[in-house]
């Protein structure tokens, strides 16, 4: 990721996170979420951990090639790291900055890869093994749970005009 895209997700995302949450108040909460979205469309990016996981051939061909087989773009998959509660519930970090990805123990096999924030959003919703998105989950932690990445996902699909009425 690049000095200017985290420069602007911390400007747009960490500054408002942290003001929320010394207020609790609804407006800056409306902010903190218009803000995301506002990143999203702008194509910010955010560094995220995946990890690798291999692929498994059963019953292959002994007459097919190697290739044929597993070709050089099914190598092993990619999948976004995790963050377990006690409890077990799971879910998808979303970190705004290098130094917040430096405070957690992230395991030697982690890859980092600058993923759009679109697609952490979309992957957080979308995903039935995780409860939502968590943001900066080593210091902030203010998680979102699948109905707020709904309003992120949709805010465009809004009518926001003062007149209700107005065509």
């Amino acid at each position: 990721m690049n000095i200017k895209n985290e420069e602007l997700n911390i400007k747009a995302i960490k500054e408002p996170l942290k003001k929320y949450l010394k207020t609790d108040e609804p407006e800056d909460f409306f902010g903190l979420i218009i803000s995301i979205h506002d990143r999203m469309n702008d194509g910010g990016t955010v560094l995220s951990p995946m990890k690798t996981e291999p692929r498994i051939v059963i019953n292959v061909d002994p007459d097919k090639e190697l290739e044929e087989v597993l070709p050089s773009d099914k190598g092993p998959v990619r999948k976004s790291s995790l963050i377990e509660e006690e409890n077990g519930t799971k879910w998808l970090p979303l970190f705004t900055d290098a130094g917040e990805l430096s405070k957690g123990r992230l395991a030697k096999s982690t890859i980092l890869e600058d993923r759009p924030i679109r697609d952490v959003v979309v992957e957080a919703f979308e995903n039935g093994d995780v409860a939502g998105l968590v943001i900066n989950p080593y210091s902030d932690a203010l998680s979102f749970r699948k109905e707020i990445l709904y309003v992120i996902l949709h805010l465009d699909d809004v009518d926001l005009s003062d007149d209700p009425d107005e065509e």
